[in-house]
């Protein structure tokens, strides 16, 4: 994240990830201005790729761009980033409502935050935070000075070492969505896996993906109650939420070019007494979107006889006329959290994490290995394999898949079936295999 800083006369960064090669030291050397007295560590060559408007990413190397450690934030110098480049016309404009920056000719759209009114940039995701913990995981030997890596390569495999009990739990652990090693353990003993109970007898090998996608700060509230103790059948209580990713999403296609437009949102419809997820992708927040995305989950219930009684959200779009008007009109009984008070709407909430911790780990996983190919923008399908992957797994307290209890059919997906997420598939045409 970058403040477009119009007054800067060099780039700043706090960050020593940026650089291509270790900064050069600047000896009593402290910045001016708003940052005044915060030490100057370093100067070097930092790279950046930026995405455009149009998709086409653009990597951009500046040049002595200062090392500031104390500054919270990075601060971008336009007249710096145009002499680099040398493009006419290649600069920073601002207009009231929004800014575009122009980096080697292409046009990057530049917001203004919500709370300061700031122009933000933001640089395309990657992975190379990832990349930089997985190889010093790799080698826990190194001493400090070396944990900063330059010119970051693709992680090894990290199959070194292990034992074939402890290669096949990893395994199952990657086509399980990378689920907690208690619960695999658990369904391994149950037999819904065609191995040796034996295998959950070991110990739980270390997942690098998980240590770093599901990092998260612990809960800073207690249990304060169940929303879900007086609906006990299906439809009877569901709550919605919206998730808002910081990139744009592929949509989902199956002929012809991919679509121009991208997914930015995802609304999440979750069913209090099996804990069903029913994920819809959206390009934007607009009600009329937000109405779409109900009426798909409606007709979905309906069709199999599980009405939809009781919704719970949050404001913002939910608390729209037209959002109350069509809940109304359908006799729900549709109730809200209070401003800030997420807990009340704990059943998204909870759910939400889950998917976005489970398709920010398959995404580091797999960008990891298969770099080049699978990039950001295959965040909805993340999310849907995750979505998808929870809806047939078996719970423990009943012994049954949310997707059964939803619907009363059996999941049309085994545990067994699934796969690494975004593995290379091979389909056999026999037409071709007989010579014809």
């Amino acid at each position: 994240m970058f403040i477009v800083d119009t007054g800067a006369s060099y780039t700043i960064t706090h960050c020593l990830e940026d650089f291509t090669h270790p900064p050069s030291k600047l000896p009593s050397t402290r910045i001016q201005g708003i940052g005044a007295g915060l030490a100057v560590e370093g100067a070097g060559p930092a790279k950046y790729i930026l995405r455009a408007d149009d998709g086409t990413l653009v990597e951009i190397i500046l040049h002595h761009v200062l090392y500031v450690p104390a500054c919270c934030i990075r601060l971008l110098c336009p007249r710096q980033l145009a002499i680099t480049t040398g493009h006419e016309g290649d600069g920073f404009f601002s207009a009231s409502s929004t800014n575009h920056l122009v980096c080697y000719g292409h046009t990057i759209t530049v917001p203004y935050h919500a709370s300061t009114g700031l122009p933000v940039l933001i640089t395309a995701p990657g992975i190379t935070a990832y990349t930089a913990f997985y190889q010093v995981a790799l080698k826990p030997s190194s001493s400090p000075t070396t944990t900063v890596k330059f010119q970051l390569a693709p992680p090894a495999s990290s199959r070194v070492n292990l034992t074939p009990a402890h290669w096949l739990i990893l395994i199952l652990h990657e086509r399980c969505n990378h689920i907690n090693m208690g619960t695999l353990n658990s369904w391994i003993r149950k037999g819904h896996f065609l191995i040796d109970p034996a295998v959950a007898r070991c110990l739980d090998p270390v997942c690098l993906a998980c240590q770093f996608g599901k990092a998260k700060r612990h809960s800073h509230r207690a249990d304060v109650g169940s929303i879900t103790q007086r609906h006990h059948v299906p439809g009877a209580g569901v709550s919605a939420d919206q998730l808002e990713a910081g990139c744009l999403g592929r949509m989902m296609t199956t002929r012809g070019l991919p679509a121009k437009q991208h997914y930015r949102y995802c609304n999440l419809w979750v069913d209090h007494f099996t804990c069903y997820i029913f994920p819809i992708f959206h390009v934007s927040k607009d009600v009329p979107e937000m109405l779409g995305s109900k009426k798909c989950f409606e007709d979905f219930a309906a069709h199999f006889h599980a009405p939809i009684h009781s919704i719970r959200a949050d404001y913002g779009a939910y608390a729209s006329q037209q959002f109350q008007q069509a809940c109304a009109s359908a006799q729900q009984d549709l109730k809200y959290c209070v401003v800030s008070g997420h807990w009340q709407n704990s059943v998204a909430e909870r759910h939400i994490g889950v998917v976005t911790q489970t398709a920010h780990t398959l995404l580091l996983h797999v960008m990891a290995h298969w770099p080049g190919v699978v990039t950001e923008e295959f965040r909805p399908f993340a999310v849907c394999h995750a979505c998808t992957f929870h809806n047939a797994s078996i719970r423990s307290d009943t012994n049954q898949s949310p997707h059964r209890m939803f619907t009363g059919k059996e999941a049309p997906w085994r545990m067994d079936h699934f796969r690494v997420f975004v593995s290379p598939v091979f389909v056999l045409v026999e037409r071709l295999q007989d010579g014809d």
